[in-house]
């Protein structure tokens, strides 16, 4: 009885499916090579890849850039995929000037910082900072059908835990912090200063919000990883070799995680 009981057990680990995404070829491409018995599946505009990484069954999802897209992607990837595990990975910019390119950030608090609204004024000299957070884009109904807006997402309490666990035995610097997503590129130095004193974030990109708000509306565990790309503070340029730095972050992680018993 207790042989046929571990079988079951492994064979439900064995089946357990993870959903890894990213919005760019750059973003991908290197989880997609390491796919073993790799298939190609094309929904509407959006590409995925099914196949093995490890003993995990893998879904390596090209989202596209930004919150529709990544949203829409998820959507797709839950319904069709059925996956127990949701990670989005790729590149942000570092609003935290104590973070350099190539260190990663684990969305602990993950805000969608293109949600605002500003009250009615006519005058002249209104700016940026006069945003205020808006909650209504960021709602989800309860089990009783009643409106929840949320003030931020989170990523899984437990995967946090395991991939900062992990990170140990690895050459990155990693800290569990605060993403601020929005479709938006900003490089102005007074503007990244105002969102991260509004969000306290440490690095801003253009899907995980919408990737965990989705997540959560599923009731799926969901993790944000983000490399740093580059300190726009610090006049700096995008490092495509983050990209895969990233990826072989992650692809080592889901072996990891070989180990950790995400069941159904």
């Amino acid at each position: 009885m207790k042989k046929l009981f571990f079988i079951v057990l492994m064979s439900q680990v064995l089946l357990a499916k993870i959903l890894v995404q990213g919005a760019m070829t750059s973003e991908t491409n290197v989880l997609i090579d390491a796919l073993k018995d790799k298939k190609e599946i094309k929904i509407g505009s959006y590409l995925f890849y099914t196949g093995k990484i490890g003993s995990s069954e893998v879904i390596v999802s090209r989202t596209l850039v930004g919150m529709v897209n990544a949203a829409s992607a998820t959507t797709i990837g839950i319904l069709n995929f059925k996956p127990d595990i949701i990670i989005n990975q790729g590149t942000a910019g570092a609003h935290n000037q104590k973070l350099n390119t190539g260190d990663i950030v684990i969305g602990e608090k993950i805000y969608n910082a293109g949600s605002y609204y500003t009250e009615q004024t006519d005058s002249k000299k209104v700016t940026y900072k006069t945003r205020k957070q808006m909650l209504s884009p960021t709602t989800l109904l309860t089990k009783d059908n009643e409106d929840d807006a949320y003030k931020y997402f989170t990523s899984d309490e437990n995967l946090v835990k395991d991939v900062l666990e992990y990170s140990r035995a690895t050459k990155f610097k990693v800290i569990s912090g605060v993403i601020a997503t929005a479709d938006a590129y900003n490089r102005e130095t007074e503007v990244i200063k105002h969102i991260r004193s509004v969000y306290n974030s440490d690095a801003e990109e253009m899907e995980s919000s919408s990737v965990a708000q989705v997540a959560k509306a599923f009731n799926i565990p969901y993790l944000a990883i983000r490399i740093i790309s580059n300190v726009e503070p610090k006049k700096q340029s995008f490092d495509v070799n983050t990209t895969v730095a990233c990826q072989e972050f992650v692809i080592n992680f889901i072996k990891y995680l070989d180990n950790v018993k995400y069941l159904k």
